[in-house]
């Protein structure tokens, strides 16, 4: 079970007392001026994607790097890597999580830069309701036909990997995890938690959906990566996210 899913600088250019004599001759809206006297990342966009802080429960040892020609992508630690047509695929192992890593990215030539964002796969999978050696209910694979599910990306949100000091955030907290409130008032959920015998820990229903036991997942992510080159969009890149659940 987990545990509880790239900086440019814009130098000030002008002094504080060119500001302020600037200010005294005609307003400065405070828009404008944020603008003109503020780094990058001091203003994040609306949709951030907060790092993780605090001080890292473990080494992560070497650093994997990804090579798009134009900037790497870092991740801290070893990751189970493949790729599918253009998207590259990175995916956890039980034991070997995302949650706490640095990532960072290098850019080859000052002439480009790179925005990162990510978008979170949620779903809800009514779950099975019997013990593996339980005879009372119907065979898994029958039960599966009428099983319901409720799948969504999310909205894209910015990744702050500038700094390069983003670690990444808790997304999948494994099972018992609880549906966002908005999830639960559009689907009409009721809370409950049920624990159902089975191999690996057995299965956890934290909701009902539709009248019948279900769990909350986050399977997996994406990482959208825009290439810029002096300020126009060059080209695209994709990274899928796989998360483990255990076993």
């Amino acid at each position: 079970m987990k545990y509880g899913f790239p900086l440019f600088i814009l130098l000030a250019f002008s002094c504080q007392s060119s500001i302020e004599k600037e200010s005294s001759t005609k307003p400065i809206s405070p828009r404008a001026e944020i603008a003109e006297v503020s780094s990058y990342t001091e203003i994040a966009p609306v949709d951030t994607l907060k790092s993780w802080e605090g001080i890292p429960e473990q080494s992560f040892g070497d650093t994997s790097i990804f090579d798009f020609n134009s900037f790497q992508l870092w991740f801290e630690g070893p990751i189970s890597r493949f790729e599918n047509s253009d998207t590259l695929i990175l995916e956890e192992m039980p034991g070997n999580y995302l949650y706490q890593r640095k990532l960072e990215l290098k850019l080859a030539d000052s002439l480009y830069s790179v925005k990162s964002y990510l978008s979170v796969h949620k779903s809800l999978e009514q779950v099975y309701p019997y013990h593996a050696s339980d005879t009372s209910g119907p065979p898994y694979s029958v039960w599966q036909e009428g099983q319901q599910k409720w799948q969504a990306w999310s909205d894209y949100k910015y990744l702050p990997l500038e700094s390069g000091e983003f670690r990444f955030p808790m997304l999948n907290r494994g099972h018992n995890q609880d549906p966002p409130a908005e999830i639960v008032k559009a689907l009409a959920l009721r809370d409950t938690f049920i624990d159902f015998e089975g191999e690996m820990g057995g299965t956890q229903a934290e909701v009902l959906f539709l009248g019948k036991p279900a769990a909350y997942y986050i399977h997996k992510a994406i990482m959208k990566l825009e290439l810029y080159r002096d300020g126009l969009l060059e080209n695209e890149y994709y990274v899928l996210l796989l998360f483990s659940y255990g076993c």
